[in-house]
């Protein structure tokens, strides 16, 4: 019995290109960042959401989160030649473990975040 879907050719991709997560982690995380980033701003103008609503920032911040640490963990792991179905375990644990720190402490990274653009504001 064999899968109906396609994940056994996408296992096989990565086994035979491991450099196809370092490509995701530095090229793939930051274009889903910046297309969020875009359509947040432009429903910011047209006054239809608050970007600071959690319902917007968690997944923002943990989109930044994971490309800023992801990258590096990635390449630490490349160079270290391990396998690249863990590298992919690894970054779904890291993804949904970024996730629920931003969820439950949401309020004071953005009190954190605010407190940053006064002080670049006031420069």
């Amino acid at each position: 019995m064999e899968f109906s879907f396609k994940i056994n050719s996408f296992f096989r991709l990565l086994i035979d290109e491991p450099m196809m997560i370092i490509l995701w982690s530095l090229f793939g995380v930051p274009a889903i960042f910046l297309i969020m980033s875009a359509v947040i701003v432009v429903l910011n103008k047209m006054k239809k959401l608050d970007p600071m609503q959690p319902i917007i920032f968690i997944p923002t911040v943990t989109l930044l989160f994971c490309w800023l640490l992801g990258f590096a963990i990635h390449m630490i792991l490349f160079f270290m030649e391990v396998s690249p179905i863990k590298m992919v375990v690894i970054w779904v644990v890291m993804f949904f473990i970024y996730a629920v720190f931003i969820t439950f402490n949401h309020k004071s990274i953005r009190r954190f975040l605010e407190s940053l653009s006064k002080k670049t504001a006031k420069r």
